[in-house]
């Protein structure tokens, strides 16, 4: 399977508005800033709260965080292995880290 190869990070995570057939709504975005050609974000995804809820919406703006991030977290996992490589067959703590991160990166590269 050929690796799409993500947005770079860093990515940001902020509340902001969309526009609806019943007007504005209040969203949470993901998105990065090229401050080369724009100082607003240029957004990857935007994040509804399903129900108008105190409770959603911290949800959602859990979710963006979350999602936000990941760039981070694929570079910390990639450099997990490098220093786990020589302990995934030891049977112990290393090894079960070892494919746990490998699991998740390979995930994130879309090979399972």
């Amino acid at each position: 399977m050929t690796v799409k190869k993500f947005t770079p990070g860093p990515w940001v995570a902020m509340p902001t508005k969309t526009m609806q057939t019943q007007g504005e709504v209040d969203t949470f975005g993901v998105g990065f800033i090229d401050e080369t050609k724009s100082a607003y974000p240029f957004w990857l995804a935007k994040l509804h709260p399903l129900n108008d809820t105190e409770l959603d919406r911290e949800q959602v703006e859990a979710n963006a965080r979350l999602m936000a991030s990941a760039p981070g977290m694929f570079w910390a996992l990639e450099e997990c292995l490098k220093v786990l490589t020589p302990h995934k067959d030891d049977d112990g703590p290393g090894t079960h880290a070892y494919y746990a991160a490998k699991v998740a990166i390979d995930k994130a590269k879309g090979e399972i």
